[in-house]
């Protein structure tokens, strides 16, 4: 069997910005993400690190998104 499914959530902080509503079946993200829509963004296209937002839960969720090459 493989490693327990993570999810990360990222979220603007004081934007206004609306969260989706869980389902009744959704898990619960491991780690999310907070920071401005601009940090986010640029911590995507890979111009900030992690040091760059607020991370709560597991770091190494954010860890692997940065090390992931998706298929073409």
């Amino acid at each position: 069997m493989g490693q327990p499914r993570r999810r990360a959530a990222a979220s603007t902080a004081g934007t206004g910005g609306l969260a989706r509503p869980l389902t009744d079946d959704a898990v619960p993200a491991s780690a999310s993400a907070t920071g401005t829509a601009e940090q986010l963004l640029l911590f995507v296209w890979g111009r900030l690190t992690l040091s760059d937002l607020k991370i709560k839960g597991d770091q190494q969720v954010f860890e692997q998104l940065i090390a992931w090459e998706p298929e073409e």
